[in-house]
């Protein structure tokens, strides 16, 4: 018999949602296809809706289950819910106890519930996120002329409330299982993609078929930071690149759009901004009013005492301006905010329709204590750059982020330009790792470059090689640099079969 290339598990992942969240569910297939690009032959993801499953209205409960984890099983169930429960099925439509069902949305999510009972816990998994927009629903309500659907709506509202509440929450409100609020849909999507990756890593790593390597070059940074084209190998941050992208949106809706990501130094300040948050930006962006983002990053200690000039040495697509960089840093220094809206903006922002979607930059001032550190930059040049940064976080098309030790941000606070720039939401605390995160770290790059950790024999204690890094690891906040020049140490020494063992 010949040997044949092993076949690509797919993965079968369900979306319900009643008709009120219809620009979710078109996220949700969005974020999908990005993922598909991402994970290549790796995995087929296979979107699943409620017309896809061969559900009649009629059949018994346990032959609803017995179709989820039929033939091709539902490994990944996605409820959606706002204000509206859904549309009654009707009597004959009834659960496991005989009591008729309120809308479709119920029997979908009381069915997979089950099949995840009947499973043992192996499938499907169950993300469940409820929109938190309380002044939308209120302008929908004001909005309509018809008394008996504004009751409807109500009531749709309040059926769907005790659904959260029947399923989610015990008799004093706790929750008793967990479910994910957002405010917007593109910042479901933001949440959902990170979810998701997270549950097919765990689906793609479960399997015993070694998958082809799609990372040629060393997966791991050692001491060097991970920038943009390192995106694919960079992991353990995914929930803080979503709520940093978040926080900048929120930001902005407040007028000024900057955040300080502030950590220890090694914390993986400038991975983040660079693998992280450029990277989800300009290859994965899920907002449609934006065309596309385009990003510069600047280190202040290579401005030879002028990050203002630097800053726009490395701003994009500045020369369509017909101004030389010199002219457009003095204009700067004399009107930040004229600057940015009679010379920037249009060229990042030219004249079109309202609707359409516009281009927006993303700024990274990484290793923004150089500002303060660097003897060759003086106080009124920091000042005349700070300046620039804020009329761009103030000008509706630009995100600025900067990274800086927290051992510095003392000596920031007492610049008013600074605090005026971070106010009260503008700062983000880079923690340490958890143990789940520091286990992606390790094992998720190893495997997009086709790498295997020993694993010791039954007999001499099945102890893994992840497993004994993540003990040693376990509870040393300032282990992060050690941690990545250790794995990278064990990556030169790799054995010839590619796998990273106890020996080296």
């Amino acid at each position: 018999m010949s040997d044949s290339a092993p076949s690509t598990p797919t993965l079968c992942i369900f979306i319900s949602s009643p008709g009120d969240v219809a620009e979710e569910r078109e996220k949700a297939r969005q974020v999908l296809a990005q993922l598909q690009t991402f994970y290549g032959e790796q995995v087929l993801l296979l979107p699943v809706l409620w017309e896809d499953l061969p559900l009649e209205l009629d059949q018994p409960f346990q032959k609803g289950i017995d179709v989820i984890l039929g033939e091709k099983p539902i490994d990944i169930a996605v409820f959606i819910l706002w204000a509206r429960l859904g549309s009654p099925l009707g009597k004959a439509v009834r659960d496991k106890e005989g009591n008729p069902y309120r809308s479709g949305t119920e029997r979908e999510f009381d069915l997979m519930l089950a099949a995840l009972e009947q499973s043992g816990g192996k499938r499907p998994d169950i993300l469940f996120y409820r929109r938190d927009d309380d002044p939308a629903f209120k302008r929908k309500l004001s909005g309509e002329p018809d008394p008996g659907k504004m009751r409807e709506l109500m009531t749709q509202s309040e059926m769907a409330q005790s659904f959260v509440q029947e399923h989610f929450q015990d008799e004093e409100g706790h929750n008793t299982r967990a479910y994910h609020r957002f405010r917007q849909p593109v910042e479901f999507a933001s949440r959902l993609k990170v979810h998701l990756r997270g549950l097919i890593d765990q689906r793609i790593d479960a399997g015993e078929t070694q998958r082809a390597a799609r990372w040629t070059e060393a997966p791991y940074r050692g001491l060097e930071v991970f920038d943009l084209r390192h995106a694919d190998i960079f992991f353990g941050r995914e929930a803080e690149v979503c709520e940093l992208e978040n926080r900048l949106r929120q930001r902005e809706s407040e007028g000024c759009a900057f955040v300080a990501v502030i950590g220890a130094s090694g914390s993986g300040k400038s991975s983040l901004a660079r693998a992280g948050l450029q990277a989800s930006l300009t290859r994965f962006n899920l907002d449609q009013s934006v065309k596309e983002w385009r990003s510069a990053v600047l280190l202040p200690a290579q401005t030879e005492g002028h990050p203002l000039l630097g800053l726009i040495q490395v701003l994009p697509d500045l020369a369509k301006s017909g101004l030389s960089a010199t002219e457009i840093a003095e204009a700067f220094a004399e009107s930040p905010s004229t600057t940015v809206k009679t010379v920037l903006k249009p060229v990042f922002q030219p004249s079109t329709k309202n609707e359409e979607p516009r281009t927006k930059l993303l700024v990274i001032i990484d290793q923004f204590e150089e500002l303060f550190t660097d003897p060759r930059i003086a106080p009124a040049e920091r000042d005349r750059f700070l300046l620039a940064l804020e009329a761009l976080a103030r000008s509706g098309f630009c995100w600025v982020v900067i990274t800086m030790r927290s051992d510095f941000y003392p000596v920031a606070q007492k610049n008013e330009i600074f605090l005026r720039l971070k106010g009260e939401t503008g700062h983000f605390d880079l923690l340490p790792p958890g143990p789940e995160a520091l286990r992606r770290i390790i094992t998720e790059p190893a495997r997009m470059a086709g790498l295997r950790f020993e694993k010791r024999a039954p007999e001499l204690g099945g102890q893994s090689l992840v497993g004994r890094i993540l003990e040693d690891a376990k509870g040393q906040p300032d282990m992060l640099p050690l941690l990545s020049d250790l794995l990278l140490e064990l990556y030169q020494l790799r054995s010839k079969e590619n796998v990273i063992t106890f020996t080296a």
